[in-house]
């Protein structure tokens, strides 16, 4: 074997410069032996001299040998070879084929002054079928014989999802109304009381004019009565939604003549102001 004359803290330029001047004194003279070069998991390069019934294992350990010097080559090392063998194998680079402990380089037809590689043997831990089973039932229940028992049925508790939802809309609505009535008395309460009534109130009594304006059109239109009273509670008095809604779902419009007399519409406009009126004071005695 071509054993490298360097110290034990070499580093792997050094193992590989070495090895190639090993290598070609090697080549100068013909041998009945295959001059093999052996490439370690991180880079490092040795040139081994082995006879052509040289084993796969015993090419392990004569590279082995080789890197022993530089340990820091290989991801495992230890002082003891046989240890060694079992934690890599031989890749032929020619044919990219695993070279098996038990061929000999004679059997495969190894030429002289191949390459192979060192590399790490991947160990593929199979599990037992002892391993893969689980718990019985008699296990399960020992290991959990502390914990309580629940009884909750989680299908009924998915049905009852929607009254819980109303349950939190009445909530809320309860609370804006104690604040809101928490809030008018700090209100009235204040300096200021008198002109923000009178504020209110003249907003009360613009949206009731705009809200009659919005009536007397939409009848001009030709659209029902009872038809306009639910678009303008569908869409919150919002005219030109109301409209949209209208003439979407009103099928018995009928256009008035335009020679139409204006009481009839004035006569129309008092009944709905009127029916308003009755409404927010059944409201406000209902308050």
């Amino acid at each position: 074997n071509a054993h490298l004359d360097r110290p034990g803290t070499s580093s792997a330029s050094d193992c590989t410069l070495s090895t190639e001047e090993g290598c070609y004194g090697q080549r100068s003279g013909r041998r009945s032996t295959l001059l093999l070069r052996i490439i370690s998991p991180r880079g490092g390069i040795v040139c081994v001299e082995v006879p052509q019934e040289c084993s796969g294992s015993q090419l392990k350990i004569h590279a082995l040998e080789q890197f022993a010097s530089c340990s820091f080559s290989l991801p495992h090392f230890s002082s003891d070879i046989d240890q060694l063998v079992g934690k890599y194998k031989l890749i032929r680079a020619r044919n990219r084929t695993t070279f098996q402990d038990d061929d000999t380089l004679l059997k495969l037809g190894v030429r002289n002054e191949e390459e192979f590689l060192l590399v790490v043997r991947r160990t593929d831990f199979i599990p037992t079928e002892e391993n893969l089973k689980g718990p019985t039932i008699a296990e399960v229940l020992a290991a959990t014989k502390h914990i309580p028992l629940s009884r909750t049925n989680q299908s009924t508790t998915n049905s009852n999802v929607g009254m819980l939802q109303t349950d939190l809309q009445q909530d809320l609505r309860r609370i804006l109304i104690s604040l809101a009535r928490a809030s008018a008395f700090v209100i009235g309460s204040g300096c200021c009381a008198e002109k923000l009534i009178a504020l209110f109130n003249q907003r009360l009594v613009n949206r009731r004019r705009h809200q009659v304006r919005s009536i007397e059109t939409l009848l001009e239109m030709g659209f029902s009565l009872d038809k306009i009273h639910q678009a303008m509670e569908i869409t919150k008095n919002v005219f030109p939604a109301a409209l949209d809604w209208l003439i979407q779902n009103d099928s018995s419009v009928k256009l008035l003549n335009c020679d139409t007399p204006a009481k009839t519409i004035q006569t129309t406009t008092l009944l709905v102001a009127g029916s308003n009126d009755g409404n927010e004071a059944s409201t406000s005695a209902g308050d």
